[in-house]
């Protein structure tokens, strides 16, 4: 009786077993031979996420096909010819920041024109006062009439290098509205009318900007997920220009881009003075190798000109009968 007993036991497991692997198999679908249940569930998500983007929805980048762009991405070798009729005469010295590149060409007429190059293989060429845009200028490189303005600035980090620069009436769109800002300059601004809210980076109001003739998109890395948005902008006309500071290994890396800020308005020399007015450790160190005065500063950390204190990494940094706000490094 109990090896009776042991053998209906046994069967039922079988049974059980049975089942179980009839309910695998179900799952997996008879279309998937050779494929896991994950792979067709993988496989179904793929093709709903293509059925979802023929309907016209936007379909964001993994984070490391992101990171891939800008890892495969070079700078151009200085000198490189971008026209016959422009000759290239230097390239910006940089201590430390990697991301972006500034070649200075000359034309015929001994006119100077700056090309911009950033590590995402983006290219812009800043067309001066006067000048024109060579004939044989390569696709890739979009044209940027300087000093650049009605500037549409999505990257939040770069505004304060715009208001040390003294460029803030360059701005006339914001990717932020007046509440985000913790930049008095930037808020007072948004709140006079002088700069106006234009959507966040993923929902830019393209009909306010273009309307208004905007000269530039100022973009951080968050619309590398969003290729479509930029895409979008740039069949409107509108040249965009992603913010890799972020990339930089170094600190000052990150703060040495005021110096290409300071390019596109027509403020080198506010751009390299900016930084020597940052007053930490590393910007002295910046001050030593390019020669700024070395003026002593006392830093007061995460504090705002209120007394309060501040959103969004910003110190400032004082002197007598003065207050300079400096991006957190």
């Amino acid at each position: 009786m109990k090896k009776i007993g042991w053998i209906t036991g046994k069967k039922k497991l079988l049974r059980l077993a049975g089942l179980s692997l009839m309910g695998v198999l179900l799952l997996s679908g008879c279309g998937n031979t050779g494929k896991s249940a994950v792979a067709a569930a993988s496989s179904t998500s793929a093709s709903e996420t293509s059925n979802e983007a023929g309907k016209g929805s936007k379909v964001s980048q993994p984070a490391e096909n992101v990171d891939a762009q800008v890892a495969e991405a070079s700078l151009p070798q200085p000198g490189e010819a971008i026209s016959a009729s422009l000759t290239w005469k230097s390239r910006m010295e940089l201590a430390y920041a990697t991301q972006f590149a500034v070649d200075t060409y000359e034309d015929a007429d001994g006119m100077q024109y700056e090309a911009v190059s950033v590590a995402d293989g983006s290219r812009f060429l800043l067309i001066p006062e006067g000048g024109k845009v060579p004939e044989d200028l390569p696709d890739s490189i979009q044209v940027l009439k300087r000093p650049v303005k009605q500037i549409y600035l999505v990257a939040t980090a770069t505004m304060d290098m715009f208001r040390m620069l003294g460029a803030l009436p360059d701005i006339r769109f914001s990717g932020t509205d007046a509440s985000g800002w913790y930049i008095p300059e930037a808020k007072e601004a948004m709140e006079n009318g002088s700069i106006l809210y234009a959507g966040k980076y993923s929902e830019p109001d393209y009909e306010r900007i273009v309307s208004e003739g905007c000269g530039l998109a100022i973009e951080n890395t968050m619309i590398l997920h969003s290729p479509e948005v930029k895409e979008k902008a740039e069949s409107f006309g509108i040249p965009v220009l992603v913010d890799h500071s972020s990339y930089e290994a170094h600190p000052l890396g990150r703060t040495e881009w005021i110096r290409l800020y300071g390019v596109l308005t027509g403020k080198e020399k506010e751009g390299g003075s900016g930084i020597c007015k940052a007053g930490s450790g590393v910007a002295a160190c910046y001050r030593r190798r390019f020669g700024c005065g070395e003026r002593r500063r006392e830093r007061k950390n995460r504090t705002d000109g209120a007394g309060g204190k501040a959103v969004g990494g910003i110190f400032l940094y004082y002197e007598p009968g003065q207050r300079e706000r400096a991006p957190f490094l």
